[in-house]
C-alpha cells in the first residue's frame, strides 16, 4: 500500500535491491544457521533497518508492510522441527524486532490445522487457499470469529496461465460473500518461478517440461528498465476496487 507520488520514486536499480534483501536476507539469512545467534543478530538489525528505509525513501510506514515467515507451514505447532513450529517461533521472534509490520501465515490444509489459537497474538492475516475453503461454512464462521479478535482473513489461489484473468477478479466477489477481507492474488511481483516471463516456452529442467507459469502481476525487463502490467493485475484491481466500494 503506497501512493501514487512515492512508487514513481523507484527506481529499477531500487527494485533489484528490494528482490536481493529480501532472497538472500530473509530466506537465507546470508548464509547463518535458522535460529542460530549469529541469524538471530543479523535479523534484527536488517529487518527494522530494510523497514525504515522504506518508510524513509517511499513513505511506506511498517505497518503497510506484510511479512510472510513461511510460506504454507504444516505439522504440529508444538513441534518445533515442523514448518509450522518454525513459523510459531519464527512469528514471535518478528513482532519483538519489528513490531509495527504485519505478519501473514498461510496454513497448509487449513480446514484440519489447530494451530490458529496460538498463532492468533502473533499473526496479523490468515490466508486461506479459496478452493479449500470452499463452501465451508462451518469453517468460513469460525474464521469470521476470529475478525473479532482484529485478524483479517485473506484467500489465495493457485492460478495457471490458462485462466482467464476475470478469475482474479471473482475472488474479491468469493470473499466479500464469505465475510474475509482481501485477497492475495499474486505470489511473485514479475517472474513467478522463474525463467522469462515474456515467454511462454521456456523450459524448467533439461529434460524440456514446459512451464506451466508465467502468470505474474507485472512483466520485467531488467535489462531496459521496463515494466508491462498484466490483465490479470487489471482484473485483480478492479475487484479490489469493487470490494472496496460495497464495503
Amino acid at each position: 500500500k503506497t501512493n501514487r507520488a512515492s512508487s514513481e520514486k523507484a527506481s529499477m536499480d531500487d527494485v533489484k535491491k528490494l528482490k536481493l534483501h529480501m532472497d538472500l536476507g530473509w530466506n537465507f539469512g546470508y548464509g547463518a544457521a535458522p535460529d542460530s545467534p549469529q541469524w538471530e543478530r543479523i535479523m534484527t538489525a536488517s529487518i527494522p533497518a530494510w523497514l525504515d528505509y522504506l518508510e524513509k525513501k517511499y513513505g511506506i510506514p511498517h505497518e503497510h508492510v506484510i511479512l510472510s515467515p513461511i510460506d504454507e507451514p504444516n505439522g504440529n505447532i508444538d513441534d518445533p522441527n515442523t514448518s509450522m513450529g518454525r513459523v510459531f517461533r519464527w512469528s514471535k521472534f518478528i513482532k519483538k524486532i519489528a513490531p509495527r509490520a504485519k505478519i501473514m501465515i498461510n496454513p497448509y490444509n487449513a480446514v484440519k490445522s489447530n494451530a490458529y489459537q496460538k498463532l492468533a497474538p502473533y499473526c496479523d492475516i490468515f490466508v486461506l487457499y479459496r478452493p479449500e475453503v470452499e463452501g465451508n461454512k462451518k469453517f468460513i464462521a469460525y474464521m469470521q470469529s476470529l475478525k473479532k479478535q482484529g485478524k483479517q482473513i485473506w484467500t489465495y489461489n493457485i492460478l495457471q496461465k490458462t485462466q482467464r484473468p476475470e478469475t482474479y477478479r471473482v475472488d474479491y466477489w468469493r470473499n466479500r460473500r464469505d465475510g474475509f477481507d482481501s485477497v492475495a492474488t499474486f505470489w511473485d511481483f514479475d517472474d513467478n518461478a522463474g525463467g522469462d516471463g515474456f515467454d511462454p516456452n521456456d523450459v524448467t529442467n533439461p529434460a524440456g517440461r514446459i512451464r506451466r507459469t508465467d502468470y505474474g502481476m507485472a512483466y520485467v525487463d531488467f535489462n531496459y528498465g521496463t515494466i508491462l502490467p498484466s490483465r490479470r493485475f487489471e482484473a485483480a484491481m478492479r475487484g479490489f476496487e469493487e470490494m472496496s466500494v460495497v464495503f
